[in-house]
């Protein structure tokens, strides 16, 4: 399939092999992201309908994200068959996006601070300025700003 990366720390981004691939969708960005902020765990159908559309999901919200689900994994895996479990896994109650180390960009972002805090209890002012410096480099604007307006965190 190829390596992947998402970047969230902005503008939603995801590469495959070092080539952008075009999510157009804001919906379909909206259940990426969602999906990215719970990597390797299973995200409910019901927690992705509550986050895109709030208290009042449609009756069709079910078939909706079957439906953005589908359209992700034709995306970002070119190659996919309904027997494909190697990326966006279907586990019940819904769906689990499998991200490797170093392929989110929200979790080098973790790690960057994390060595930061270390270095600076460690008594390495420097090295911890260097760290948490690239770490803010990371940002590249709002993020989630070109997803639907859904409720990603509660």
């Amino acid at each position: 399939m190829g390596e992947m990366n998402y970047r969230i720390l902005g503008p939603v981004e995801v590469e495959r092999d070092g080539a952008a691939i075009s999510i157009e969708a804001p919906r379909q960005r909206a259940v990426l992201v969602a999906l990215l902020l719970e990597a390797n765990h299973v995200v409910s159908v019901d927690r992705l309908a509550l986050q895109l559309w709030g208290e009042s999901p449609p009756a069709s919200a079910r078939s909706t994200i079957q439906s953005l689900i589908l359209r992700l994994r034709k995306t970002i895996i070119p190659s996919w068959t309904p027997q494909d479990q190697s990326v966006l896994i279907t586990r019940r109650p819904g769906y689990l996006l499998s991200v490797d180390p170093g392929q989110l960009d929200l979790d080098e972002f973790h790690r960057l601070i994390r060595h930061g805090r270390q270095s600076l209890t460690a008594g390495n002012p420097e090295v911890a300025t260097v760290q948490l410096r690239q770490a803010l480099a990371m940002w590249r604007g709002d993020p989630f700003e070109d997803t639907a307006a859904v409720r990603l965190r509660e």
